[in-house]
């Protein structure tokens, strides 16, 4: 089995390297690309060759510089790429705020202006893979993910694609620890799209416990994500675990207060600590793996703090000692099980809705617990009933991805601003002008 990695520079990959070998995936060759190549470089001379020293059985690694020699006979295509960088994503977390409205890297205008650039490159490429691996399948994590997935599918030639994220799998975690069992006996129902969804069942060995966690459990589920605690009248109320991100749609106000209070967006903090761990590997001290511990732990211990204001628990992230079924790695691993056998898991994933969902579109890309289908995956069970506020913000915010791709494959003025329009943390008022601060910074860098 070859296995390509698109944006293997990024800090995911060595979280599924990692796991790749701990859980002795067959894979054969696993191809690396990234466009920073130099930095591919040291990463493969430090610490990915540090993490290969810590086990006997291994692929052969190979790394590249153009991408067609890597994914030219792959049976599997991850793609994490960051079009822009960080250098970008600043400026989408900026220009937004400055109209007074959320600046994040999936959510809003900066979301939109993550797209609008990173579209027509992931057309590109996957219409390279299709010349070059018209049989693989391409698993897309690149964020906006739900966006990306669904521009893929409608206007590039290779359609064997799925999308992923691991945000609804910090669930599953939470849960787990709660009833103090392994990540694989908690089993999540989940439906929205992308960044916007809710948990509606959870099993612990196939007993029903998601009422039993909102009525008894939620004060402990709060001191695990604190700012969970943001949404706690929605989760009473309703009886449904929502997606993380939904807190920026219920405290859109006070995160715009938060961001603007904060001396570094996230954005820069994150540029300042790749930064550091370059600098650490670099002095090639054969700790490598403990600068990349030090690493996670910085980045995960400060995840959406300057946006909610709620403290994270500080964490001991130790990259060797990850054995859970949860986060990237292990959500990519499962669709992978999935797709080669049969595993009779229900992965969390971005597919074509079909006929599941009736208030949205039969080719609209959702994010559901899904089954191993002919086709790859289909969405599992049928639709939940959810409340009328939730499935108008869900028809709503779908509509402006939809009108995302559209902007992005024609670079309308118009579309743009009818986008930006359409989303309901964008004030109506300002998207004009946020459109025209957009539209110039999304093709011009």
């Amino acid at each position: 089995m070859k296995m390509t990695i698109i944006g293997a520079a990024s800090p995911r990959f060595p979280l599924l390297l990692n796991t790749i070998l701990q859980k002795k995936i067959p894979v054969d060759e696993l191809s690396l690309y990234d466009l920073d190549y130099s930095r591919l470089k040291l990463l493969r001379l430090t610490l990915f060759q540090s993490i290969l020293n810590q086990y006997t059985e291994k692929p052969d690694l190979t790394i590249h510089s153009e991408l067609v020699p890597a994914v030219e006979g792959a049976d599997f295509i991850f793609s994490s790429i960051r079009v822009g960088g960080q250098k970008s994503r600043e400026q989408d977390e900026q220009i937004p705020l400055s109209f007074d409205t959320i600046g994040q890297e999936t959510i809003g205008a900066g979301g939109f202006s993550l797209a609008l650039r990173t579209i027509p490159i992931v057309i590109e490429q996957a219409d390279s893979i299709h010349r070059a691996a018209p049989d693989s399948w391409l698993i897309n994590f690149t964020n906006p993910a739900g966006i990306i997935t669904q521009a893929i599918k409608k206007l590039s030639r290779h359609k064997k694609v799925i999308g992923i994220c691991d945000a609804p799998e910090v669930i599953t975690k939470i849960v787990s620890e709660l009833y103090e069992v392994p990540a694989s006996k908690v089993d999540i129902r989940y439906f929205g799209i992308n960044h916007l969804g809710w948990v509606h069942s959870v099993t612990v060995d196939k007993s029903e416990v998601l009422p039993e966690i909102i009525e008894k459990k939620l004060e402990l589920f709060f001191r695990k994500e604190p700012f969970y605690a943001g949404m706690r009248t929605s989760i009473e109320e309703t009886g449904l675990l929502p997606n993380e991100y939904f807190y920026y749609y219920q405290n859109s106000e006070a995160v715009v207060r938060n961001q603007k209070q904060n001396k570094m967006s996230r954005a820069s903090f994150i540029r300042l600590i790749d930064n550091e761990l370059l600098k650490a590997l670099k002095s090639e001290d054969g700790q490598a793996i403990e600068h990349f511990n030090n690493y996670m732990n910085k980045r995960n211990d400060s995840y959406m703090t300057n946006e909610t204001g709620y403290e994270r628990v500080p964490g001991k992230f130790s990259l060797l000692d990850q054995r859970e079924d949860w986060g990237y790695d292990a959500v990519a691993l499962s669709v992978l099980n999935s797709l080669v056998s049969d595993t009779g898991r229900h992965p969390i994933i971005n597919i074509e809705n079909g006929d599941y969902c009736p208030y949205l579109e039969e080719n609209d890309t959702i994010e559901v617990s899904s089954i191993r289908s002919e086709q790859g995956f289909s969405p599992l069970g049928e639709c939940p009933h959810f409340p009328a506020e939730y499935r108008d913000l869900l028809q709503q915010v779908k509509q402006y991805e939809r009108l995302t791709v559209d902007a992005a494959e024609s670079r309308d003025y118009n579309t743009v601003v009818k986008a930006l329009k359409t989303h309901p943390i964008i004030p109506v008022d300002r998207a004009e002008a946020l459109a025209e601060a957009l539209f110039a910074a999304a093709w011009m860098r």
